[in-house]
């Protein structure tokens, strides 16, 4: 912020805010949530050679997460490598931050896909939510620890 003189023509900084590290920090309580389509993201993963099937979630919410069914024969370390890469046509707002791995694939059966080949989101956040919520708590804790 600036202070204008008319009578010298000067102007001078009233407060240095922009050089106070936590100022720029403070969340906007203006700008509503960013929502972002969990189908754009889920698109872009199960593009990728090792992810079957993802189910994203992350709305209100720090970052995104995800459930993977991981093709056969794909570890860990492929998932990872197949995330890394999705994230990188992504925007940061968009990204997968953490993910875990589904105990068994979304089916129709298991009441976790349509019959149009659609993730039923509610359904499989239900089944998983310890599990997500624990990766929202151990990065909240590794924030705190930092």
């Amino acid at each position: 912020t600036v202070l204008f003189d008319p009578a010298s023509g000067e102007t001078r900084a009233m407060r240095s805010k922009e050089d106070a590290h936590d100022y720029r920090y403070f969340p906007d309580p203006d700008l509503p949530p960013l929502v972002i389509a969990p189908e754009w993201v889920e698109r872009e993963l199960t593009i990728q050679a090792a992810i079957a099937q993802a189910a994203v979630f992350g709305e209100a919410r720090p970052f995104n997460t995800a459930v993977i069914v991981p093709r056969a024969g794909a570890s860990d370390a492929d998932v990872e490598r197949a995330i890394d890469a999705a994230n990188q046509s992504l925007p940061d707002y968009a990204r997968v931050a953490r993910w875990l791995r589904a105990e068994a694939p979304f089916t129709v059966a298991n009441g976790q896909f349509t019959g149009t080949a659609r993730p039923r989101r509610e359904t499989i956040q239900a089944a998983y939510r310890a599990a997500i919520e624990t990766l929202y708590l151990s990065s909240i804790q590794k924030e705190k620890a930092v």
